[in-house]
């Protein structure tokens, strides 16, 4: 372990030198310990007494690894960015051995950057181990998942992956309504979303089992404009399925309240309170659980 570590350190101790004027002493003087202050601390406290000295000193190199690569990231140099994430995340991976802190932080921004790169695939990796790591952080249905989900639903669909992409955007709708309840323009909003991927992978049967529940509510005025959307959504899918009954009466309730009338939604449907979409399919094949930069681990 210790020649290893030596070895480690020996071979990151150039990088901080690799600026070629994308980034200054000064430049990470001024965001360094913004991004990697936490992560020294944190270091600190994660069996530093085990640590041999050399490691320790990587470690700390790591951090300052980190925050080049924020810096180098600031700057669009987004290449240079992914490489000393990936870098610094395998050489703390390698020191700490699975009980980095830090890890979601790191896994994160090379998501993040690698979406801004375009590249899809890498994205959905790095994103499903950050939303692991979060679960395993704050535990499954924390609100904390949300971001991550919609963020996975949001490459899913861009991928063509619709049922995945239904997936995600289903937990985000089920944790949105348990914390703000179903008439918060939130849970609205995420139940649009949801069965605008259905619609748009062709599942309509879907697509209506999540809108149908949504029109019959009485919301408050701050949800007006995510309950029409609901409305205009489910009016238009009842269009393109020949259910013209229907997409009448949802439609009159649309410019009925557009009007300032807000009619009673009795008439539309017997439910009293949306429900999540009857069929649930099986979680995507995400990648397996294992420390970001352990052998087989995309990291590296």
């Amino acid at each position: 372990m210790e020649s290893r570590t030596l070895a480690i350190f020996a071979l990151i101790l150039p990088l901080t030198a690799i600026s070629s004027g994308a980034a200054s002493a000064q430049g990470l003087g001024e965001i360094g310990f913004t991004f990697g202050k936490s992560s020294a601390q944190a270091a600190a406290t994660v069996g530093s007494s085990a640590l041999s000295p050399a490691a320790a000193l990587a470690l700390q190199q790591s951090v300052r690894l980190g925050a080049l690569a924020l810096l180098c990231e600031q700057k669009g140099n987004l290449d240079e960015a992914a490489r000393l994430y990936k870098q610094c995340l395998n050489i703390r991976a390698s020191i700490l051995k699975g009980h980095d802190p830090q890890a979601l932080k790191y896994v994160t921004a090379i998501a993040k950057v690698m979406y801004r790169q375009g590249k899809l695939a890498d994205a959905e990796t790095f994103f499903r181990q950050a939303l692991s790591l979060t679960a395993l952080k704050y535990g499954p249905g924390s609100n904390e998942l949300n971001e991550l989900m919609q963020q996975l639903g949001k490459i899913c669909q861009s991928e063509k992956k619709y049922q995945d992409a239904c997936y995600y955007l289903r937990q985000v709708l089920n944790i949105t309504e348990k914390r703000v309840g179903p008439t918060d323009p939130s849970a609205l909003a995420s139940r649009a979303r949801l069965a605008e991927v259905c619609m748009e992978g062709g599942n309509l049967a879907e697509a209506e089992l999540v809108l149908k529940p949504s029109c019959n509510l009485s919301v408050p005025d701050k949800s007006r404009d995510q309950l029409l959307t609901v409305l205009d959504d489910y009016g238009k899918l009842m269009r393109q399925t020949g259910c013209t009954a229907q997409a009448d009466q949802v439609e009159a309730r649309a410019r009925s309240i557009r009007e300032g009338k807000w009619p009673e939604p009795s008439a539309l449907s017997s439910s009293t309170a949306p429900e999540p979409a009857a069929s649930e399919p099986a979680a995507p094949a995400a990648a397996a659980a294992q420390p970001p930069g352990s052998p087989g681990s995309s990291s590296r």
